[in-house]
């Protein structure tokens, strides 16, 4: 498949990046996730437990065990954090979808009249 001139490429670059509506229909309730991260999170974990193995606890001394547990409640806070920032998004943009079909500046009948999205 040719490429485009690199020119034609930046002419185009205001229709590409226009706010059209998209030509595949997906579900957003179908949206099928992995685990997160995978091998970023074992390096992740580790990282915050540091010496501490958790199949023989009573081989660390207390001082060592009560490190690794603030570690793990900083970790937990950032991560509760993120989500309450994730949450707020979601709930702005659903409020904001709400307010486009309430006002009137999208409809229904003009989603289902288009097309496949």
């Amino acid at each position: 498949m040719p490429t485009a001139p690199p020119g034609d490429l930046l002419d185009r670059l205001p229709a590409i990046l226009t706010d059209a509506p998209s030509t595949v229909r997906r579900s957003a309730r179908h949206v099928t996730l992995g685990p997160p991260r995978g091998h970023e999170s074992q390096l992740e974990a580790a990282e915050l437990m540091g010496d501490v193995q958790l199949a023989d606890l009573a081989a660390h001394p207390a001082e060592e065990l009560l490190a690794a547990l603030e570690r793990l409640r900083a970790h937990e806070r950032e991560v509760s954090g993120r989500r309450q920032r994730l949450l707020r998004t979601a709930d702005g943009c659903s409020a904001e979808i709400t307010r486009r079909y309430r006002d009137g500046e999208a409809r229904v009948e003009d989603l289902l009249a288009g097309g496949p999205l």
